[in-house]
């Protein structure tokens, strides 16, 4: 019965860890474990968008859009319904099919398993057969195309890259809730440099005088620039913070976690930062990157969008082609000309990629942003090394003999609360 609930216990530990998008710090030899009813989410939409694809390619939808050079074409009321539903069923629906069905799957293994059998079957057998007599596709391109993409699924999912994936979309959703706090907190004290230099005429022209490619390469190079001094950051807190992590203090960090209640043993792996290998260092230093990423990708749309309205709101087009020197040229997107000039979006990207560089300078510098961005994300780092530390301890030590006493360990539940970037 303890060896059931220490192995439940792990399961659990390394279930949390996969939530926080640390994948590495699992033991490689449980990798793989339980593996096909972890991708029961993702085989569930690929299985589902492939059959709804599969049925549309019999449609005349799929002739109206594959049949280019057929301009005399007439979409008649009952297949413009058809092609409008289209998105719906292919992605829509599985996404939404996906999302609500992975918390259930994950507390019901038997179910996440049976699903998974489905989809793999649905892949392999079902879909070739229906994509029989399509002009789109055919059984050996279903079958070879469905067999790969299962076998990557399952791949990614065995190298962690799944788990980063999913943890990436999951942070990236959490952190669209602190637009309120980007926006009562970093906007205001980045907005009187921003609107001065934005109704700087210097600022329109050098942005009109360049090429689309140029101005492109200037953002990467801004965008670049602060990715840089994120990944700098991030590993100079990392190396800093093993010094803060007692082990009273490990221990009220593991609180709310799988491992709550279990006391780290006397001769486990390795504590904090030291104790980690390469690839373990690796993964907590892009998670802390991609979380900051994500906050600065946010505050910069979200400076866009401000400064896109001021400009709409008080720039008129005669001003705009004054302050650029040259005529009002719409924006294209897609081949299609939109209602909006491109002087004033590339004025507003440029001054939005500046301040996303001054919001990444700051969040490492000020204390006030220290306080509200990034001393978050080291706190739930620190949890996460804290409960690495009584994982390695615990299960990462060599087998004890037969007359060793077993220490109990408590039964969790499968339930993790924290994010590492929750804001």
């Amino acid at each position: 019965m303890v060896a059931s609930d220490a192995q439940k216990t792990q399961y659990a530990t390394e279930h949390w860890f996969r939530e926080q998008g640390l994948p590495y710090f699992v033991q490689p030899r449980n990798r793989g474990r339980r593996l096909l009813a972890r991708c029961a989410p993702m085989l569930l939409f690929l299985a589902m968008s492939s059959f709804a694809w599969s049925l549309y390619a019999h449609s005349s939808a799929i002739q109206l859009i594959s049949d280019e050079a057929d301009s005399e074409f007439d979409l008649g009321p009952g297949q413009a319904v058809l092609l409008l539903s289209m998105p719906i069923a292919v992605v829509l629906l599985p996404v939404l099919l996906a999302i609500v069905g992975r918390r259930f799957l994950a507390r019901h293994r038997g179910w996440a398993r049976l699903v998974s059998a489905g989809a793999i079957v649905t892949l392999l057998l079902i879909n070739p057969l229906v994509a029989i007599g399509s002009r789109e596709s055919s059984w050996g391109i279903e079958f070879s195309s469905n067999l790969i993409t299962v076998l990557l699924v399952l791949g990614l999912a065995w190298l962690g890259i799944g788990s980063f994936l999913g943890w990436s979309v999951r942070a990236a959703v959490r952190q669209l809730s602190a637009i309120w706090l980007l926006a009562a907190i970093a906007l205001p004290l980045l907005m009187l440099v921003v609107i001065f230099a934005f109704y700087s005429q210097e600022t329109w022209q050098m942005t009109a005088g360049l090429q689309r490619g140029q101005i492109f390469w200037l953002l990467v190079f801004l965008l670049a620039t602060g990715l840089l001094f994120v990944v700098y950051s991030a590993r100079k807190e990392l190396r800093d913070l093993p010094a803060s992590l007692t082990e009273e203090s490990r221990a009220e960090l593991r609180g709310g976690t799988p491992l709550a209640l279990v006391d780290e043993l006397p001769g486990g792996a390795g504590e904090g930062w030291q104790g980690l290998n390469r690839a373990e260092r690796a993964n907590v230093v892009w998670v802390l990157v991609l979380a900051q990423c994500f906050q600065v990708l946010i505050f910069g749309l979200l400076v866009f969008s401000f400064l896109m309205v001021l400009a709409m709101l008080s720039v008129p087009e005669p001003l705009a082609v004054q302050w650029s020197g040259q005529a009002a040229v719409p924006l294209q997107m897609f081949g299609l000309n939109l209602p909006i000039g491109q002087a004033p979006v590339r004025v507003c990207a440029f001054l939005a990629a500046i301040a996303a560089l001054n919001f990444v300078v700051s969040v490492n510098s000020s204390k006030a942003y220290r306080d509200a961005f990034f001393d978050p994300l080291i706190e739930q780092t620190s949890r996460a090394l804290a409960v690495h530390a009584a994982y390695q301890s615990r299960f990462c030590r060599p087998e004890p003999g037969p007359d060793a006493p077993q220490d109990p360990v408590r039964k969790p539940g499968l339930s993790a609360p924290d994010d590492i970037v929750d804001a």
